[in-house]
């Protein structure tokens, strides 16, 4: 899974937050903010230097290709933003914490000046991410950390593509990159759900149409059966969640509580095992996600992408798959707290798969 990071935290320095931790906090944001925007390069001006290497020049040209796509043909903002390349020299941009308590799969909020409250709080120094983690499983609390190859500033500054989002093939690169656009085009502020599964919707309905563009059927295909794969796994991963919660609303006492947690994510361990071996023919993609162990933060941070997504693919679906009216559709349900749980009814019962067009 992929995340983003608001790196407009560093504006709250300004609001006169108080306290060590918190200066500390966005002490990181404002540094590692600064870092990425001062290794930006344009992208035209690589692509001029014959001494780029021919790997990064392929796809940088494929990066901005999309970006033009996404402003000509889906409606997204037309700006700076993956116009420039930064090379920060690491693996991924942030890393976010997600926590939930040990019987609980709601996630921690935590509330920041602009973006609002986030079920996730981000650093640029994964050491940094991993003992704001431990400090907080030590008080009892499920945690997850997890690595994030781009983020959004939500068109404040013009965010670069990034050495982290290069080893991914052309349709996991369009996806990423419409679906970080997206947080540009609409964006509630404090609900974090709503944001993600929009922008997930935004970059599967792009990309097939990148696809269908560029006359490229093997690839459309390939990633129909990739999107396919991953609804099998987001329906087990939600059947569990849905099991946990009605252990986790019993009256069970704790002790019980715990075990039978502890059985159920076993449980989802291996009917992973037994899909990749026999139903994939050992396609094993999500081999690594299962090996960091599982618990409720783990399936909480899936739910925030994903819980939502089939109803805003029905939303879609609902205006003849229009990317204007959709957004005008969106952004019209955010201005309206009572009304935004409308289209997004799966909030209490998640799951379901994807639409296809």
């Amino acid at each position: 899974m992929k995340y983003f990071f608001y790196s407009l935290l560093w504006l709250g320095l300004a609001t006169g937050l108080g306290g060590c931790a918190s200066l500390s906090y966005y002490g990181q944001a404002v540094a590692g903010h600064l870092d990425v925007m001062q290794r930006r390069q344009p992208i035209e001006s690589l692509l001029a230097d014959p001494e780029t290497p021919a790997a990064l020049r392929a796809k940088l040209e494929q990066a901005l290709a999309i970006k033009e796509f996404a402003s000509q043909s889906l409606g997204l903002p037309d700006n700076g933003s993956y116009r420039s390349y930064a090379d920060l020299q690491r693996p991924y941009v942030v890393w976010n914490v997600i926590a939930t308590p040990e019987l609980s799969l709601t996630p921690r909020q935590w509330c920041f000046p602009f973006a609002g409250c986030l079920q996730y709080r981000g650093y640029y120094d994964e050491a940094d991410a991993r003992a704001f983690a431990r400090r907080l499983a030590a008080r009892g609390d499920d945690t997850y950390v997890g690595g994030a190859s781009a983020y959004s500033t939500l068109g404040w500054f013009d965010d670069p593509v990034l050495n982290t989002m290069l080893h991914w093939n052309g349709a996991q690169l369009a996806q990423v990159i419409f679906h970080e656009l997206a947080h540009q085009q609409v964006f509630i502020k404090g609900d974090t759900e709503f944001n993600e599964a929009f922008a997930e919707t935004v970059g599967i309905a792009g990309t097939r149409r990148w696809l269908e563009a560029h006359g490229n059927p093997a690839a459309l295909e390939a990633y129909e059966t990739r999107l396919e794969r991953k609804n099998r796994l987001l329906e087990m991963i939600f059947a569990t969640r849905r099991e946990l919660a009605g252990v986790y609303d019993s009256n069970l006492n704790d002790d019980v509580k715990r075990e039978r947690k502890q059985a159920l994510l076993a449980g989802l361990k291996q009917r992973y095992r037994e899909l990749r071996d026999n139903g994939w023919q050992h396609f094993a993609d999500y081999d690594l996600w299962f090996k960091g162990g599982l618990n409720n933060a783990k399936l909480a941070a899936v739910a925030t992408y994903w819980q939502l997504v089939p109803a805003f693919m029905q939303l879609l679906e609902a205006v003849d798959h229009d990317l204007e009216r959709f957004y005008d559709r969106v952004a019209a349900l955010g201005r309206v707290p009572t009304c935004r749980a409308a289209p997004v009814a799966d909030r209490q019962r998640p799951g379901g798969r994807l639409r296809a067009r």
